[in-house]
């Protein structure tokens, strides 16, 4: 089922929030982080913003948010993740100094666009961990030379309704994981003006 009836106690800001941190979650642990490693996640809204949280709360440093959009770059500096515009090439080549040149050990795409993938070959580090979590609608070219030059290790996750959901909506009925997250709801929206988004 893609349906999961939620908790009459359960903030409803919170349960909305619920899926793209049982996404976000999924994808950090297919990341394997590791205390100090350095990780980039692609891309600024919810599940990239939990997604950079789980890999701070995991010991990576740094963390660094890849985001297009300037409200979505301001917010996650409200966070405290230091940022890149990937479109301004000097500021790219700054964030990937601050790896000592060598690339992020953990790459976390979670936009979904096709021009994405040269960003992840490109500031991934030798043997980097990819994971990708965006869900591409349209077919993306992959440059699997440059890839396996680098010996990445890629990991495409699924997009269909996993447990993750029902687990992480079991556990909060115990302790709200979402409540205690920095990333907030910035809009509501009523049926009518959601269907503009399909």
């Amino acid at each position: 089922p893609n349906l999961i009836l939620l908790s009459d106690s359960l903030n409803m800001e919170h349960g909305a929030l619920i899926e793209p941190l049982a996404v976000a979650m999924h994808g950090v642990r297919l990341s394997r982080p590791e205390i100090g490693d350095a990780a980039l996640v692609i891309g600024g809204g919810p599940i990239g913003l939990f997604t950079a949280q789980l890999l701070r709360l995991s010991g990576c440093h740094p963390v660094i948010v890849s985001e297009i959009s300037p409200s979505r770059r301001n917010l996650a500096e409200g966070m405290g993740f230091s940022l890149v515009d990937p479109m301004d090439r000097s500021g790219v080549e700054q964030v990937i100094h601050r790896t000592g040149s060598r690339g992020f050990d953990i790459v976390i795409e979670c936009v979904g666009h096709p021009s994405t993938i040269e960003s992840i070959i490109t500031m991934g580090a030798m043997r980097s961990r990819v994971v990708i979590v965006g869900a591409f609608h349209e077919p993306a070219a992959v440059d699997i030379f440059n890839m396996s030059k680098k010996e990445q290790c890629k990991t495409i996750m699924g997009q269909l309704f996993g447990p993750a959901t029902a687990n992480l909506v079991d556990a909060m009925g115990e302790d709200d994981c979402v409540g205690k997250c920095k990333t907030k709801v910035t809009a509501m929206l009523g049926p009518e003006e959601a269907k503009k988004f399909d």
